[in-house]
């Protein structure tokens, strides 16, 4: 029984830790990848980010679609890329632990 509470507690804060300053990270799977001001391949460029690198994620937005993936990551630095590069672990794109934003959303 206390192992299991153990077990319960340590996973418990595992989750604030994780939220605590509002970011997710994953790595990023395309060889050079646009961080973009907008979702859309349509706005600005603004940076790269690079196969292996490892992004801070503060939220996910709907945008355009890119090979079949909708979502696009709000970076910690107001950046967006592309969901389809960057590997979060769920085959939609929309990994549920992250909150949606969109494009006038300030994180």
């Amino acid at each position: 029984m206390s192992k299991i509470l153990l077990i319960l507690v340590a996973l418990i804060a595992a989750t604030l830790i994780t939220f605590a300053d509002g970011s997710f990270t994953f790595p990023v799977t395309g060889n050079t990848v646009n961080v973009r001001t907008g979702p859309s391949t349509s706005f600005p460029v603004i940076g790269v980010v690079h196969k292996g690198d490892i992004i801070s994620v503060v939220c996910q937005s709907l945008g355009e679609n890119v090979y079949g993936d909708p979502y696009w990551n709000k970076l910690d630095n107001d950046g967006f890329i592309t969901d389809y590069y960057v590997k979060t672990g769920y085959p939609s794109g929309r990994d549920p632990n992250i909150p949606l934003c969109d494009y006038y959303t300030k994180a």
